[in-house]
């Protein structure tokens, strides 16, 4: 008897080692995944705007809202530089609107610092559907080495213009394998579980959109104060952001932004606490999102600054704020600078920015005169709208109380 149960187990052990061990643990992915959580990204970056794109965070998901056919494209940057020969494959849970499938996308990649260039990019393709799906590229086949930053096309052209591609997470497996085991874990699964109650806000210029190299703050007319730009304006509804565009020189410039409610004179206030503070450190012209928790309607100033004395060579770390050639209807904002004209451009220097307002009924004109009466908070009912932070674009937003 004993014979014969030596036996059988040893017979065991031999088919065992044939069969795969399925129960063995998968690898997690990196640690620097990026996700989404409470309106924030975390982990890095996305722009605010790309080719023919709009994106925005709302709950637990990204939302990249398409608006026109050509090449939609969106960059998104994490927060740093993920080895690909050790984790291969770039996935992302996402889903889409438009039900059909075959369709292919693509993915570039960069590290982190650098935009999308020729030859560095991967096809995928579309399933059907409109269920969450996994989608994913193969680093590491194609030996991209350190990757920091991504540009996601969805679509080489779109099939059709104003969709959706919501984005529940973006992570770095070591396999294939990995991805799929996770995507099959409770944490994998509730991924994109809470898309919150965001919609697209209505984005209203200061005054015009397109891009001038404008004020540049690395050098200033008074050497006391560091370089800096703000913008007065005053709000008829709620607002929660304001899109801005700097150029910057790719060295981590620091700096920051700074939203403060008006208070008697433009001195006075930025004397005072700002309502949201984020700070910078910016690598690459780029387009920026100041997000933050609802605002009343009244009179606010938005300013920039470039952090002082961080080289004495002042090529080294620079912001310039783009300016749009379109002037500003006069009394409708005000602004001013500490820093140096760019002397090649001589159209007006308003500040190339848009505010994102909550669309409110019986609201036509969202930016108002400076010497226009501001309606009371009851008159648009901020509370009902109930808006948490919307995403911060570069770094982790902090709120000053």
């Amino acid at each position: 008897m004993l014979k014969k149960c030596t036996v059988l187990v040893i017979a065991l052990c031999m088919v065992l080692a044939l069969v795969p061990l399925r129960t063995q643990a998968a690898d997690p992915p990196h640690s620097k995944s990026m996700i989404f959580k409470d309106n924030q990204v975390i982990n890095g970056s996305v722009a605010a705007s790309g080719n023919n794109m709009k994106s925005l965070v709302s709950g637990d998901v990204l939302k990249l809202k398409i608006l026109g056919k050509g090449d939609p494209n969106i960059g998104i940057d994490f927060v740093e530089n993920i080895d690909t020969s050790t984790y291969k494959i770039l996935a992302m849970k996402v889903k889409k609107e438009y039900a059909g499938g075959g369709l292919e996308g693509e993915i570039f990649y960069n590290v982190k610092g650098q935009g999308a260039v020729g030859g560095k990019s991967i096809i995928f393709t579309w399933a059907e559907g409109t269920d969450w799906q996994w989608i994913y590229v193969d680093l590491g086949a194609a030996n991209a080495g350190d990757v920091g930053f991504i540009r996601f096309d969805p679509y080489g052209e779109s099939p059709v213009e104003n969709t959706m591609i919501t984005v529940a997470g973006i992570g770095f497996f070591k396999t294939v394998d990995d991805m799929n085991a996770f995507a099959a874990t409770p944490d994998g699964q509730n991924l994109g579980s809470n898309e919150g109650d965001r919609d697209f806000p209505v984005e209203v210029p200061f005054s015009g959109t397109d891009l001038n190299i404008g004020i540049w703050l690395n050098t200033v007319s008074d050497p006391s104060k560091p370089g800096h730009y703000w913008i007065r304006f005053n709000a008829a509804a709620p607002f929660y952001g304001i899109n801005f565009y700097l150029y910057a020189s790719k060295n981590n410039a620091k700096g920051h932004w700074a939203l403060y409610k008006f208070d008697t004179s433009v001195e006075q206030t930025l004397a005072g606490e700002p309502v949201a503070r984020e700070d910078l450190s910016l690598s690459q012209d780029t387009h920026l999102q100041a997000a933050f928790e609802p605002m009343n309607p009244g009179q606010y100033i938005f300013y920039v600054e470039l952090e002082p004395d961080q080289d004495p060579d002042p090529t080294v770390f620079y912001y310039v704020v783009a300016c749009s050639s379109i002037d500003a209807p006069e009394g409708l904002i005000e602004y001013g600078f500490n820093g140096t004209k760019n002397p090649d451009y001589n159209g007006p220097l308003v500040m190339a920015g848009t505010v994102m307002f909550v669309e409110t009924e019986g609201v036509n004109d969202y930016l108002m005169p400076l010497d226009a009466e501001n309606p009371t908070t009851g008159d648009v009912g901020i509370i009902a709208y109930g808006f948490a932070a919307l995403a911060a674009v570069l770094v982790k937003r902090r709120k000053v109380k």
